[in-house]
């Protein structure tokens, strides 16, 4: 966990120190793709289709905000329309204006998502648009998305017709703005998804952001494969199951980068001041010093921890040369440290060291066990003859 902690903050810290460079170069990559995904599925026009006209387009796109990359994206896409047809150009800007006049004259900064909403489409991992625009963006920003995944239907419509004649290709392109039952289907879903997630993210609830994308996938799962159903719309099972499984991926790797929070430190505090009273909770965000330090406090807590020892001899199984000697029979000599001669001990089973004579047996008789030569403290011992079998 500290490595990737680290490898998190070492990204951050790079694209801080060189915003300068790093955002010109996501824009020229996010134009690079928009660019060649438009001209794979319409490319009608040559001169758009040159791939250092793409080149050229994508890297004045860096430089410029977004919302002129949007609408080179247009223009491109216009233009491939005309070549093909020029009421189809016709259809497809009456969309575009419609969605300059609804959202983009008036919220120029989260237009992005409309580029980025078909591009998760084109590669496979649509039903991450409104978990990330949930989890990152405001409400306003379910708009832009919702007019990406028309403007995705509009061009995989075309593109599907490209090779029909123009009157099918212009009643199928109405057909799809108009009355496509899986346009409907998924608009509203990714809309109510990426409601769900914002709402759900914003409680005041542990692990609110994983429950998020918890949640907005399975909803996304759940509406989609039964208003398909019901609907009876073409749907690929293992495409919707894939899709969800990469929305719940890139989810929680968004809410890695962003919010990774410590709910175990958590601190509710309370304050006032001279008109409201303050209720807080403070949730500290995991950082690598953090987590280091507790890892070393781990560290610290284990290694003054004594290892219990694997086994014990009790002191009924001690035995001297062999001989098991029991409790009763063990006794002392007279001797240094040993105390008032002719004392036995009283079964303490504590380890001694020996320092008077060993017990012979003609002095305590024939029947007399050999015991170890043992000294023990003053207190321990209690007088009695020495132990005869």
């Amino acid at each position: 966990m500290t490595g990737l902690l680290e490898l998190r903050d070492k990204i951050k810290y790079f694209f801080y120190k060189n915003e300068t460079y790093v955002t010109p170069a996501l824009r020229f990559v996010l134009g690079l793709i928009t660019f060649i995904t438009l001209n794979s599925k319409i490319g009608s026009m040559a001169i758009l289709s040159n791939f250092l006209v793409v080149l050229f387009v994508s890297a004045i796109c860096a430089f410029l905000p977004t919302a002129v990359l949007v609408l080179a994206a247009a223009v491109f896409s216009l233009g491939h329309m005309f070549s093909l047809s020029m009421e189809l150009s016709l259809i497809g800007l009456a969309v575009y204006l419609i969605m300059y006049l609804l959202y983009f004259r008036l919220g120029k900064r989260d237009v992005v998502w409309l580029l980025l909403t078909v591009v998760m489409f084109f590669l496979g991992a649509p039903y991450l648009a409104p978990i990330a625009v949930g989890l990152l963006c405001e409400p306003l920003t379910i708009i832009p998305m919702a007019f990406g995944v028309i403007v995705y239907y509009l061009i995989q419509t075309i593109g599907a017709c490209i090779d029909g004649g123009v009157e099918d290709m212009l009643q199928a392109t109405m057909q799809s703005i108009l009355s496509n039952g899986a346009m409907v289907l998924v608009v509203v879903t990714f809309v109510l998804a990426a409601g769900l997630v914002y709402v759900i993210r914003r409680l005041y609830i542990d692990n609110a952001w994983k429950m998020a994308v918890y949640a907005g996938a399975a909803f996304q799962f759940l509406v989609i494969l039964v208003g398909g159903l019901i609907m009876k719309t073409k749907i690929s099972i293992p495409g919707l199951l894939l899709g969800t499984i990469l929305a719940v991926a890139g989810g929680l790797v968004i809410e890695f980068f962003r919010m990774l929070l410590d709910y175990r430190r958590t601190e509710e505090v309370q304050y006032e001041d001279d008109e409201y009273y303050y209720y807080v909770k403070a949730v500290p965000k995991v950082t690598v010093q953090i987590l280091a330090e507790e890892e070393r406090r781990a560290g610290r807590a284990n290694a003054g921890r004594r290892p219990a020892p694997s086994h014990r001899v009790p002191a009924q199984g001690r035995t001297v040369a062999g001989n098991r000697v029991p409790p009763q029979a063990r006794t002392t000599a007279p001797g240094r440290g040993t105390g008032t001669p002719g004392r036995t001990i009283q079964g303490t089973g504590r380890p001694v060291q020996g320092t008077g004579r060993p017990i012979r047996p003609a002095e305590a008789g024939a029947g007399v066990e050999r015991t170890a030569v043992r000294s023990y403290p003053r207190g321990t011992v209690a007088s009695e003859e020495y132990n005869e079998s």
